[in-house]
């Protein structure tokens, strides 16, 4: 199947679920009056007229953008309604977890040779402590 079908017909499911009513749409050069469009030609363009015309573009994305979740929002309340439930009662507890925002581990060992080089003791061991004990230096004398 054709990707454009494909989309086509998972919007046509999506809208019949929250109860819209599918109207395939044949794209057209035509205005909202009907009238015929002329092609736009952008390199004969203003800049300031294709930054108006980018904003006009981006604000319909996103009115496009809340449409389009508001209809699937509806059809997600009808598919959990057909099962018994609320929309509601099978997302609550189901949200992310936020990750930790704790500070990092402070720096215990430091390189006497670079002081930039620190290492907190967790983790792989860098190479300049690696080093240091493969020639038999005691890694408390790295301690900060």
């Amino acid at each position: 199947m054709p990707q454009r079908q494909f989309e086509d017909t998972r919007r046509k499911r999506l809208l019949m679920a929250a109860g819209l009513q599918w109207r395939k749409i044949a794209i057209t050069r035509k205005s909202f009056t009907g009238a015929p469009l002329m092609p736009i030609d952008l390199n004969n363009l203003s800049r300031a007229e294709l930054q108006k015309l980018s904003k006009d573009v981006d604000k319909a994305l996103a009115s496009l953008a809340d449409r389009e979740k508001k209809a699937a929002l509806k059809a997600a309340e009808l598919a959990a309604a057909e099962h018994g439930y609320s929309l509601s009662e099978l997302t609550s507890g189901a949200a992310p977890k936020a990750k930790k925002t704790g500070s990092k581990s402070p720096a215990k060992y430091r390189n006497p040779s670079d002081a930039s080089m620190t290492w907190t003791g967790k983790g792989r061991r860098p190479a300049w402590i690696r080093e240091a004990q493969e020639n038999g230096v005691d890694i408390s004398k790295f301690e900060i």
